[in-house]
């Protein structure tokens, strides 16, 4: 009987390790800097958890309107990724919900300031 549970216990957790890596994908992404100004760092956290990664790009700087490729394994389960960016004035910016099962390239932009209380279109 024993012998039975344990390869029942080995069996689902080789099927529940083959599951969850045919879930995950490597994917590349072009990241384009649209910014205005010189991008020091671009960082990768799953939505919401702000726990940045090491940065994306090799290159010291990426000047405005160039780009560079990142490769990175998704999980498909979980898409939802948020970017960090840092300008070469030493400002940091934050591109929140990117779909990566979905993205090919993400577009780096500073957000337009609202003066406070005008309302965009889309706002709550």
């Amino acid at each position: 009987m024993k012998q039975h549970t344990l390869l029942a216990i080995v069996t689902f957790s080789l099927f529940f390790f083959a599951a969850n890596l045919s879930a995950q994908t490597s994917k590349t992404f072009k990241v384009i800097n649209k910014s205005g100004l010189a991008v020091t760092s671009v960082r990768l956290a799953s939505n919401d958890t702000y726990s940045w990664g090491l940065s994306l790009n090799i290159m010291d700087k990426v000047p405005n309107d160039k780009s560079f490729d990142f490769v990175q394994k998704i999980d498909t389960g979980r898409c939802i990724y948020d970017f960090k960016f840092t300008t070469d004035d030493k400002k940091d910016y934050i591109i929140e919900n990117v779909d990566l099962c979905t993205a090919k390239e993400i577009i780096l932009a500073i957000p337009e300031e609202k003066p406070p209380g005008e309302k965009i279109e889309g706002d709550k």
